[in-house]
């Protein structure tokens, strides 16, 4: 299931070859809806996201600060399939952008053949996915959290992008 999201996502970093209008505009930046969601340019690159500012504005906000190496994202095994689009999303929108993101749990418990992380203990920053029920992100020691429900979870990605890139 997350190999099929890895594809699902990456699908949207094609370039489309004719120029389209814009469909919606946010501080200079001009997103064109597809049929995969929409997609917006940084730095010469399309950037695929669902949901557009205008829908996550008011998911909080917070950052750790990541330099261009190894970046951990944890999750809960137990929690994994009702979230793997949005891991699959963040994980590649990090490889794309010249990170070196790994996967990883939270605990020892079924976790598979990947590395186990702690917010306190981590040499590296961490983007902690979380089951929740209000949708926000912040910041607990070495860890960047993204909480919220399977739907929720997916905003938080989007504006997670938002935020790393600063577009808003």
């Amino acid at each position: 299931m997350l190999g099929s999201s890895i594809g699902y996502v990456f699908s949207g970093f094609q370039s489309n070859s004719k120029k389209e209008k814009a469909d919606y505009t946010y501080n200079s930046y001009a997103f064109t809806q597809t049929e995969n969601g929409w997609v917006f340019s940084k730095d010469n690159r399309q950037i695929p996201v669902d949901y557009l500012p205008k829908d996550v504005k008011d998911i909080s906000f917070a950052t750790i600060p990541f330099d261009k190496g190894k970046v951990y994202i944890a999750f809960n095994v137990s929690e994994k399939d009702s979230m793997g689009y949005s891991l699959s999303k963040v994980y590649t929108f990090l490889k794309e952008r010249g990170f070196n993101p790994f996967f990883a749990c939270i605990s020892e418990e079924d976790c598979p053949d990947i590395p186990v992380v702690d917010c306190q203990k981590s040499n590296y920053p961490i983007v902690l996915f979380q089951r929740g029920n209000v949708t926000k992100i912040y910041v607990q020691e070495q860890c960047m959290i993204l909480e919220g429900d399977t739907l929720g979870l997916s905003k938080a990605s989007d504006r997670f992008v938002y935020g790393v890139l600063g577009v808003m």
